[in-house]
């Protein structure tokens, strides 16, 4: 199974908060099925979801580099 960075990263962060996926998802405004996933590694966010995770889950952008989007990472 691939493990994704961005998901991981999404986990550290809700962990360092002390929240369970279900209340950071509500935290984020983001239904818990779709958290969950996303939380244990299985699935990248959309980018709706990854702007909500942002923006209303005290979440840095600063916590992600290029290479976790991918293999190519995006553009410099």
């Amino acid at each position: 199974m691939k493990t994704l960075l961005v998901g991981g990263k999404i986990n550290l962060a809700r962990r360092s908060q002390g929240l369970t996926v279900g209340g950071f998802a509500k935290k984020c405004r983001v239904p818990e099925k779709t958290m969950e996933p996303i939380c244990l590694g299985d699935r990248d966010p959309s980018a709706k979801t990854l702007f909500l995770i942002l923006k209303y889950g005290d979440v840095s952008l600063d916590l992600f580099d290029a290479g976790d989007f991918g293999e190519e990472g995006l553009p410099e």
